[in-house]
């Protein structure tokens, strides 16, 4: 397996706002004498993205430190954050759901009803679905303020969460779903040796459709130079 060194030097490359329909691009690393580098990319977004909402992260590669000769990563289209899909973080208010409408948290689905079912995953209040969660998600945790329940990974760096939210009942004064995603991370790793001929630098740029504004931060992890590349040797084995 290529490792990255013995040693790993973490840099943080940004910690700023970005507008909505605005773009951030962080300064540029070197990364040529790095065999490769784990960028994470964190978005938080305190008034949330709603369904269909995203915000883009791109590599960029260039020449020098300061982007000479600045150019899009060959065959990187970027990765996407979409709102409600691999998120760290939702919220949804089941304030006016109706009997049948239902939620859908990481592939489950838990139903509005009259009175709590665990074993149909019914629910008739947030601290019911909270619990219902916890039953049958234990890699998520969940908790309710009022009628808005979050839910958010059990563990530091575990489990995304994805949420669809379904109306279902649509007489009387039917449900108006308005999920949001408040936290996400994307990850992007890059090999130096794809960079290109007199590439040596790479940066990520972030452009916000959210609808929101955002605050992104960006950090590097890579080899650090200091200290030398992971060095394996395999001792011989006489036949026997």
């Amino acid at each position: 397996m290529n490792l990255l060194m013995e040693e790993l030097k973490v840099s943080q490359l940004m910690n700023a706002t970005i507008t909505d329909t605005n773009n951030n691009t962080t300064g540029y690393i070197a990364l040529e004498d790095a065999r490769r580098c784990l960028f994470a990319v964190d978005v938080a977004c305190a008034s949330g993205m709603v369904k269909s909402k995203s915000v883009k992260v791109e590599l960029l590669k260039a020449k020098t430190a300061i982007g000479g000769s600045s150019a899009a990563m060959t065959g990187a289209n970027g990765v996407a954050i979409n709102a409600l899909q691999g998120s760290t973080t939702v919220k949804t208010d089941v304030e006016g759901m109706q009997v049948t409408d239902k939620l859908e948290v990481n592939g489950i689905e838990f139903f509005r009803a009259a009175s709590k079912d665990v074993a149909d995953r019914e629910f008739s209040t947030a601290a019911e679905l909270v619990e219902l969660i916890e039953v049958y998600l234990p890699s998520l945790a969940a908790s309710a303020n009022s009628h808005v329940v979050t839910v958010t990974a059990a563990k530091e760096g575990g489990a995304t969460v994805d949420l669809v939210e379904t109306k279902v009942l649509t007489t009387g004064t039917p449900w108006s779903p308005g999920g949001i995603t408040t936290a996400a991370r994307a990850l992007v790793e890059v090999d130096s040796e794809k960079l290109g001929a007199g590439f040596t630098h790479v940066a990520i740029k972030i452009t916000n459709s959210a609808g929101q504004n955002i605050v992104a931060t960006v950090q590097a992890i890579r080899g650090d130079v200091s200290y030398k590349p992971v060095y394996q040797a395999v001792a011989n084995k006489a036949n026997v």
